[in-house]
């Protein structure tokens, strides 16, 4: 059996409100819940963590030690959780974009604090690329060789874009064209 991480995010508010009304308030979730979290949770380490009155939960020595384990992880948590929410809801929106490691070190990479967007970069070779894009594991790939279209939905694509450079190796355009590039096939906002 796995803890599941509302348990102790709910033996959290129970311990720092010190009753069930109050974490499930706090919680949004109904009291049951609450008492269903919390009995879970001392199933799973094996022992009770509360003395329950009628009104008041009071946390006993390893309800104390246990709460000393999980505070700074769980803000640490709530932190991410809070800075990711923040970005969906209007801030800083991430792109998923692949390509060859060599176009990454000479190209992109001395622009990403430049970038008004936050960037997960797969770096792979073309044939490794194809199927992330067609998956949607990546919003862009940058490839260095022809391939035919016709290996990607067309659904997903509407309009393509396509970025093309001539040569050989990786040429770099401007570093300004290339945020406006970018930019311009998949907007911010």
């Amino acid at each position: 059996m796995r803890a599941d991480l509302e348990w102790f995010r709910t033996f959290k508010t129970v311990f720092e409100t010190g009753t069930m009304t109050d974490a499930a308030r706090e919680l949004s979730v109904s009291q049951p819940g609450v008492g269903l979290h919390l009995n879970a949770l001392e199933t799973y380490v094996g022992y009770p963590l509360f003395e329950r009155s009628t009104r008041k939960m009071i946390p006993n020595e390893r309800a104390k030690l246990l709460y000393q384990e999980v505070i700074h992880p769980l803000a640490k948590l709530e932190e991410v959780e809070n800075s990711f929410r923040k970005k969906a809801r209007g801030g800083r929106r991430t792109l998923s974009i692949g390509m060859y490691p060599s176009f990454y070190r000479q190209c992109l990479e001395p622009h990403v604090p430049e970038l008004g967007f936050n960037l997960i970069v797969h770096l792979e070779h073309t044939e490794n690329l194809i199927p992330l894009l067609g998956n949607g594991a990546v919003d862009l790939a940058v490839i260095n060789a022809r391939w035919p279209c016709a290996t990607l939905s067309a659904s997903r694509w509407a309009p393509p874009a396509t970025f093309s450079w001539p040569g050989q190796r990786p040429m770099c355009p401007p570093s300004r064209y290339w945020i406006k590039a970018i930019s311009a096939a998949w907007p911010i906002g």
